[in-house]
């Protein structure tokens, strides 16, 4: 006698294992959005970082005595005595190449003030660039609590 197909044991036992296989699987893609906000926003904080000490060093080369330096045909203001970019649109906001339609750019307190970059406008989900107005030092912060 010349048997055919899967027995009913065999059906709840692939069963049982896709069960499991999924149990397992869900939750790990269930978190891919975040991740991926995540990713982006580190991302843009070594942007941030780069493009700071670009600035800084183009400053650097042309003298270290200028209020902005051009890069990639971008007119940059800097601050006084560093060379790094202020927290303005037109300093860090211009030094960076960034998606405009994903993080928001704002400012707060002028140009030693901060700066930050939201992705879609979420707080404590971005970048800030804050300069220190007592020494012009600069520091950037990457927020990924709220992502």
């Amino acid at each position: 006698m010349n048997k055919k197909g899967f027995t009913l044991i065999e059906l709840v036992i692939v069963i049982v294992i896709l069960g499991i296989l999924a149990a397992v699987a869900v939750p790990k893609f269930i978190n891919l959005q975040s991740d991926a906000k995540k990713a982006a926003v580190s991302g843009l904080g070594g942007a941030v970082k780069s493009a700071a000490n670009l600035v800084k060093a183009r400053w650097m080369v042309d003298g270290g005595t200028s209020d902005n330096v051009t890069i990639e045909g971008k007119t940059v203001n800097v601050l006084g005595g560093t060379g790094y970019p202020d927290a303005t649109a037109n300093g860090i906001g211009s030094a960076v190449d960034y998606d405009n339609e994903t993080f928001v750019f704002t400012n707060s307190g002028g140009a030693t003030g901060t700066a930050t970059f939201l992705y879609d406008n979420t707080s404590n989900c971005g970048v800030k660039y804050e300069v220190n107005s007592s020494d012009n030092t600069t520091t950037v912060t990457i927020l990924t609590d709220g992502c």
